[in-house]
């Protein structure tokens, strides 16, 4: 055999397949999920600013709502990572908890930064997320 051909058998015989099947499952699973999850709530904060100026709230007060979204997302990644999954269903639950008011009194500006701040903290991808990045990175 020529040293070509030995090479080509030793990859041959590789115990791991490290092909990827496509299926619906892995479609849905990689590329749907992400995808709406990104629209929703691209969606969300364009519609944001926008119910803010038809109301004449303040868009400085929809900046603190981020800003509070996103710290309660970096403090819920560490409490998944180190609790684990099953800490997504409470959460997810406190998450529907923050929307009743909002749906209940939609012109109280404090009802609507609690849902958004809400939206982007408790996001429920998160979970797969940041367990995925505590583990793999």
């Amino acid at each position: 055999m020529a040293d070509g051909d030995e090479d080509k058998d030793l990859f041959a015989n590789s115990e791991f397949d490290d092909s990827v099947k496509c299926n619906w499952r892995f479609i849905a699973t990689c590329c749907l999920f992400p995808l709406t999850n990104g629209f929703m709530n691209g969606y969300a904060w364009s519609g944001a600013s926008l119910y803010f100026r038809s109301n004449s709230w303040s868009l400085a007060v929809l900046g603190l709502c981020s800003m509070a979204g996103f710290l309660i997302r970096v403090c819920a990644a560490s409490l998944y990572f180190k609790l684990g999954f099953w800490l997504a269903l409470p959460l997810a639950l406190l998450h529907f908890g923050c929307l009743i008011p909002a749906l209940l009194f939609p012109d109280n500006v404090v009802c609507i930064c609690i849902q958004l701040a809400a939206l982007s903290g408790l996001d429920m991808m998160l979970p797969n997320d940041s367990i995925v990045f505590y583990h793999y990175s």
